[in-house]
């Protein structure tokens, strides 16, 4: 998955479209510097726990939708600050939908977030995902290494513990392995890309043109 991949005609005019409101990118990121994993005991949630798919929302709601989103990309984060509460007060919280979170890491800063984010627990993924999006431009100028770890320390996460995190390489092989199966299946090679009840929408579109996709 480290070349580009050949997309068919019609899809590579989608995506064309969507630039102005996507982030592109289909190579696999670097992988982070990975510290030597710290002294002492520290428990991490369990691996099959952090590479579930994170979800909100009813299971049983009768649409579904997934976004696939790279910390890094501004237009993900923008999603987060504007349409992700609506949905949520007028389809989540109705049992109308079910919100699934995929990453999709355009970069090796996406991946660590990703990471740190999966580290936190089923309970706090939500919470951390969007303070992560929320200061996104902060944490991403300069060292975003540092950047993330004052985001995590901040949120509670013990210097050990965002090691230990960074130190998992099955966590990371996991999550480019999540970002693979979004490009065989959908043909994910932008963020953010939704797959609502099946259908693709690239980019950071209204919540109208998701609703356009509703049972």
């Amino acid at each position: 998955m480290g070349h580009a991949r050949r997309f068919p005609a019609f899809l590579i005019a989608g995506l064309a479209a969507a630039l102005a409101v996507a982030c592109g990118g289909s190579s696999t990121p670097a992988s982070p510097t990975s510290p030597s994993p710290p002294p002492g005991p520290v428990t991490l949630p369990s691996l099959d726990e952090m590479l579930a798919d994170k979800a909100m929302g009813s299971s049983s709601a009768p649409n579904t939708i997934i976004e696939y989103s790279s910390f890094t990309c501004p237009h993900c984060a923008n999603f987060h600050a504007v349409t992700l509460a609506e949905l949520k007060t007028k389809h989540l919280d109705t049992g109308n939908a079910r919100f699934i979170f995929r990453d999709f890491p355009l970069d090796s800063p996406s991946l660590q977030a990703g990471m740190l984010a999966r580290c936190a627990g089923e309970a706090r993924y939500f919470e951390v995902i969007e303070q992560l999006l929320r200061t996104q431009s902060t944490w991403t100028s300069g060292s975003p290494s540092q950047g993330l770890a004052t985001v995590m320390l901040g949120l509670g996460m013990s210097q050990a513990t965002i090691d230990a995190c960074k130190a998992s390489s099955a966590l990371q092989q996991g999550i480019l392995k999540i970002q693979q199966d979004g490009q065989v299946q959908f043909g994910v090679n932008a963020t953010p890309t939704f797959i609502v009840n099946g259908d693709t929408i690239v980019g950071n579109v209204p919540l109208s043109e998701l609703e356009k996709h509703f049972k």
